[in-house]
């Protein structure tokens, strides 16, 4: 790997190039690792039936977890609310080995896999080893470059591996590559806050986009999605313009195809169409009804907040009230459909909706002139 760490205008107290390297790894296992886990859990066990699975399931965890992590799951004080927010990787990992369906890796799980194991679970062990060789300078603080190699190597290999397999977007990886390269300083770089965090049009083709991908892959196995679109072509090619057709049903024939290759425009209309995601109760095509918190209705707000931004695209200036409105409701949006999918905040943590000052002098952002509309055939969608 080519890429060597960024440089750092970290506080004086942290010297040299090898304490740099390890603050790196620190960040990876705190922020991209977690997030991954959690991920992977909301797979496996639906945020909203954490509780009751970690209940039902207390006798086989608690004869594997230590005293912290019995007392963080099933506290003395009596079981409370719990999201994977509140749960680090080891425990993650113990929940995942031990109650859900997810197969063990050919060495078996609490070992080192095998070197061709392709399988997720091989994946997670590996994160996990290398979580624990990184602790383990703790003592130090230091991992000179030829070790800080060979983790980064090693786990930005099945950070991809783990995302391709369950969304087929590559939002880890950007985020791995980011953080390889960031300024450590906390108050100049933050993790997940692109640095287009004042432009609605990077918030809709990063974060939201991202999101939608993510929606995507829970409905349909990225594995599948080539298939399935060619399975229902039929319906999908009524309401598609020429450029979406083109893209999904090149005339030069199908091609290999992953979520990462499709915008929202045309994820919106798989998810409508063929996907048995249930309308909202307005139904698809139509503003929601204010109360409405379907998975569906967040879906459709954003769409159409992703329209109101494109209008203003074409005037160039985007005043403090609008772009305020925007980024709150596009936020909002963000928070709930990830508090249904993973009960985590790796996107909310991507949308820097609390700001500690007002936005200001935005009066001027550019945004592109990309002269879209509305997409052909989308506004006659049927219910």
């Amino acid at each position: 790997m080519g890429d060597v760490p960024g440089p750092s205008t970290a506080p004086y107290f942290i010297q040299g190039r090898a304490t740099e390297n390890f603050s790196r790894l620190c960040q990876l296992i705190m922020t991209i690792f977690s997030d991954l886990f959690r991920d992977i859990l909301s797979r496996y066990i639906k945020p909203a039936d954490l509780r009751s699975e970690l209940d039902k399931n207390r006798s086989i965890l608690e004869k594997i977890m230590n005293h912290q992590q019995k007392e963080l799951v099933y506290p003395s004080s009596g079981p409370g609310a719990l999201t994977s927010k509140d749960l680090d990787i080891s425990v993650i990992y113990i929940i995942l080995r031990n109650i859900s369906k997810l197969e063990k890796h050919k060495a078996g799980w609490g070992k080192h896999p095998k070197k061709d194991d392709k399988s997720v679970s091989a994946y997670i062990e590996m994160i996990r080893i290398k979580r624990n060789s990184v602790i383990g300078h703790l003592k130090t603080g230091k991992v000179d470059d030829k070790d800080f190699q060979c983790h980064w190597e090693k786990t930005e290999e099945a950070i991809i591996a783990i995302e391709k397999n369950l969304t087929g977007g590559d939002m880890y990886k950007r985020g791995v590559k980011q953080l390889l390269s960031c300024d450590l300083n906390p108050t100049r770089s933050n993790l997940y806050i692109w640095k287009c965090k004042t432009c609605l049009w990077e918030l809709i083709k990063t974060i939201c986009s991202d999101l939608f991908r993510d929606i995507l892959s829970r409905y349909i196995k990225p594995a599948d999605l080539r298939s399935e679109l060619d399975k229902n072509r039929s319906i999908l090619e009524k309401f598609m313009n020429p450029q979406q057709k083109e893209l999904v049903y090149p005339s030069s024939g199908p091609g290999a195809l992953i979520s990462k290759d499709l915008d929202i425009s045309v994820i919106y209309i798989i998810l409508r169409k063929i996907c048995k995601l249930e309308k909202h109760r307005a139904g698809w095509g139509k503003h929601p009804k204010k109360d409405d918190k379907s998975v569906s209705a967040y879906i459709e707000r954003i769409r159409f907040q992703k329209y109101s931004i494109i209008r203003h695209s074409r005037l160039v200036k985007v005043d403090d009230k609008d772009f305020q409105y925007h980024w709150e409701k596009i936020g909002e949006v963000i928070i709930a459909i990830e508090k249904h999918f993973t009960g985590g905040d790796m996107y909310e943590r991507g949308h820097p909706l609390h700001l500690e000052t007002p936005i200001t002098g935005h009066q001027a952002l550019p945004l592109p002139r990309l002269g879209l509309g509305m997409p052909d055939g989308l506004a006659s969608l049927k219910n």
